[in-house]
């Protein structure tokens, strides 16, 4: 996320569901442009800390929380300062007008949440909503946030947010913008597979490419995922090793 200008200086903050009762997530007050394995946190699904020497989860680890106890198919959380779609809330112009086909058919509408005061228990409240209707949203003031089935689905969904805020920045500055027709809203949806409603209780992470939530949600891109996971539910925590073929399966993708 830094290094594509998504965050800057210690914004943002990512985790990963591991197990049913683990996640990892990056601390608070690092800079996440140099992030070391060794800064990685280990909580349980309550929050409480289980491993990561002096560092402490995310400020935003309620937010983390209650997306994965409010979506079970959710393995991966991306929460960005992005500076175009932050800059789309600031003018209260909303993103969720249909104009672009591939963004329809991928993500369908992408909501603005109504501002609520970072780090609370009122954001995990204000996103509850939303989060049963879409996998990527913009909170007022405050970033992106987009889930998926692993960190890769999650941190694609960040960049097609906010690639579509500057599509659309651009196209303002050049003149009226006109919506997708509702009729074809709708093929659209159809051809992507958008729901209207996600229903979580009938999906888990075994349902999709993270292949379990026992298993390291790293998906299609990921080897060694049941060798990783089986290591980490048997000792209860989660190895060096395993952190550092995340941050550098991560490094490769974005080289």
């Amino acid at each position: 996320m830094y290094a594509k200008d998504l965050i800057a200086s210690r914004d943002g903050n990512v985790s990963v569901r591991i197990s049913e009762t683990r996640i990892l997530s990056t601390p608070t007050g690092a800079h996440k442009g140099f992030l070391a394995p060794e800064m990685i946190v280990m909580t349980d699904m309550d929050g409480r800390k289980q491993k990561g020497g002096r560092w402490n989860p995310s400020s935003e680890l309620k937010m983390h929380l209650g997306v994965y106890k409010a979506r079970p198919d959710v393995c991966a959380v991306v929460h960005a300062h992005a500076p175009y779609s932050v800059a789309f809330t600031l003018a209260h112009v909303p993103l969720a007008t249909p104009l672009i086909p591939e963004v329809v058919a991928t993500l369908g509408e992408i909501p603005t949440v109504d501002y609520t005061t970072p780090t609370t228990g009122d954001v995990p409240a204000a996103i509850a909503e939303p989060l049963r209707r879409h996998n990527a949203m913009i909170m007022e003031r405050h970033g992106t946030l987009t889930v998926g089935c692993d960190i890769y689905e999650a941190f694609d969904r960040l960049e097609t947010v906010e690639h579509t805020a500057r599509i659309v920045y651009a196209a303002m500055t050049l003149g009226q913008v006109q919506a997708i027709p509702a009729d074809e809203v709708a093929r659209l949806k159809a051809m992507g597979g958008v729901r209207e409603f996600i229903d979580a209780r009938k999906i888990d992470c075994a349902s999709c490419r993270a292949a379990g939530t026992a298993n390291l949600p790293m998906g299609s891109y990921g080897a060694s995922r049941e060798r990783t996971s089986a290591s980490a539910t048997a000792t209860g925590s989660i190895s060096t090793d395993v952190v550092e073929r995340i941050v550098s399966e991560v490094r490769k993708r974005l080289a």
